[in-house]
């Protein structure tokens, strides 16, 4: 079903961002600013959802997420070369965790309600199986494997004390619990390209359909029901989030990698307001 009625005015480009790898969007209430990143022009943007305007800064290199922390003032940067925390006041970088990673590097990254981060790993040309999900304990202050042979891990989400991960190569969808036991697969549950989603305040998962030009609104109750789609202005929608002040306005993160003939919207990132709600982010733990 496609459908229009997600939004409630049609997708605007943010200015000035265009995006090799763009990803994980995240709405800061406090700061009242949508970030996301560039994975492979090592860009943090920060971007103004009322004004469109946004502007960069250089991260570390490969660096997947920029996450909220309890410190309104600190964001943790999620990188091959490890966890940082970048400080917002005068945009110092400091190593918060180093990562020994060389062949891979991460992709997918959120805050659980428990305030432990969530990563997930996927080797450098996208190679079969050698991605995993990751667990790191900020009291503990190390990280734990929650699971392995996974090609291009993509998706977090929290909900009712469940946490879910995609598999974007397989479509198979993976549960288990908040500590990261019990976990059940289920094969090849998804078509398409799955890649980033985000949770609507009624248990919805929106999700970004690589390469396909759309969102897809998915009711989960025993397997995953196609709700809506909703066309987008480029091709390789990569990742969506729900924010601004009431929490309706829709965030989509795009990419160019891979396209030979990419034209001039894809890699921006666009946003609509939207006739659905999301959710407030977690915060990492600073201990």
């Amino acid at each position: 079903m496609i459908s229009s009625s997600l939004i409630t005015a049609p997708f605007k480009a943010v200015a000035q961002l265009k995006a090799l790898l763009g990803e994980t969007p995240i709405y800061d209430e406090i700061q009242d600013v949508f970030y996301c990143v560039d994975i492979k022009g090592s860009a943090l943007w920060i971007c103004d959802p009322y004004t469109l305007n946004a502007r960069s800064l250089k991260v570390p290199t490969l660096t997947s997420a920029a996450l909220l922390t309890n410190d309104p003032q600190q964001l943790l940067l999620v990188s091959q070369s490890g966890l940082f925390l970048l400080n917002l006041k005068d945009e110092s970088l400091r190593l918060f965790y180093p990562f020994s990673f060389t062949q891979v590097r991460p992709n997918e990254a959120q805050i659980a309600p428990d305030g432990v981060l969530w990563f997930s790993t996927m080797g450098l040309q996208a190679q079969a199986h050698a991605g995993a999900m990751f667990r790191f304990d900020p009291q503990l202050h190390n990280f734990s494997l929650v699971q392995a042979d996974i090609t291009i891990p993509n998706t977090l989400i929290f909900n009712e004390g469940q946490t879910t991960f995609f598999d974007t190569a397989s479509g198979d969808v993976f549960n288990c619990d908040l500590n990261g036991q019990g976990l059940v697969k289920i094969p090849s549950c998804l078509n398409g390209t799955p890649d980033g989603s985000c949770l609507t305040d009624d248990g919805l998962i929106l999700n970004a359909n690589w390469g396909a030009s759309e969102l897809r609104l998915f009711a989960v109750h025993n397997g995953y029901t196609l709700k809506a789609s909703l066309p987008v202005p480029a091709r390789q929608p990569s990742s969506c989030a729900l924010g601004g002040r009431d929490l309706n306005l829709l965030f989509v993160t795009t990419a160019i990698d891979g396209l030979a003939k990419p034209n001039f919207l894809d890699g921006q990132a666009f946003v609509a307001p939207s006739s659905l709600k999301g959710r407030l982010n977690y915060r990492f733990t600073l201990i």
